[in-house]
C-alpha cells in the first residue's frame, strides 16, 4: 500500500478462485489496467484450464506435475490491450469518437450558420447600397436629359 516514502502504487495484484474451489489465478499489473477486464481474463483463463486439463484435476495426483496450457500465451497477448480485449470497452470507445465527430460537425454548422448570417447582412448592405446608387443615378441621369 502507497504510505509516505511510497506514494503511488506500482503494481496491483489481482486474485480469483474459481468457483468450483479447486484453482486461484493471480495476475499483477499496472495500477491504470481495469480490473473489470483483469477478473475477465482470471476467470476465463481457469474455465479453459480446467475445461482443459479436467481429468488430471479429477485425479489423485500426489506429486507435482507440468501441465502445458498454450491458451496462456495468447491471451496475454491479446489483453495486451485492454480496450481491443473488451466489448465493452470498445462501445465506449466508438461510442466518444461517434461523439466527438458529432459536436465537431456542430461546431461546424453553428459556425457556418454565423458565416452565412454574416453573408446575408452584406448581401443586404450590398442590396441597400445597390438600391441607393441606382437611384441616384437615375436622378443624375434625368437631370442631364433635361
Amino acid at each position: 500500500m502507497p504510505d509516505d516514502e511510497h506514494n503511488a502504487l506500482e503494481y496491483c495484484c489481482h486474485g480469483v478462485r474459481h468457483r468450483k474451489g479447486q484453482l486461484v489465478a493471480t495476475m499483477v499489473s499496472t495500477p491504470d489496467y481495469p480490473p473489470l477486464i483483469v477478473y475477465q481474463l482470471l476467470n476465463q483463463l481457469l474455465d479453459q484450464f480446467i475445461q482443459k486439463h479436467e481429468s488430471v484435476l479429477e485425479a489423485q495426483v500426489t506429486s507435482d506435475q507440468a501441465l502445458e496450457f498454450s491458451a496462456l500465451s495468447q491471451y496475454i497477448s491479446k489483453y495486451q490491450d485492454p480496450a481491443a480485449a473488451d466489448q465493452i470497452t470498445q462501445i465506449k470507445q466508438g461510442i466518444n469518437d461517434t461523439t466527438e465527430v458529432v459536436m465537431k460537425t456542430i461546431d461546424q454548422v453553428l459556425e457556418r450558420g454565423q458565416t452565412l448570417e454574416s453573408l446575408m447582412e452584406k448581401s443586404d448592405d450590398l442590396s441597400g447600397a445597390s438600391l441607393q446608387f441606382y437611384r441616384t443615378s437615375k436622378k443624375t441621369r434625368c437631370c442631364t436629359i433635361l
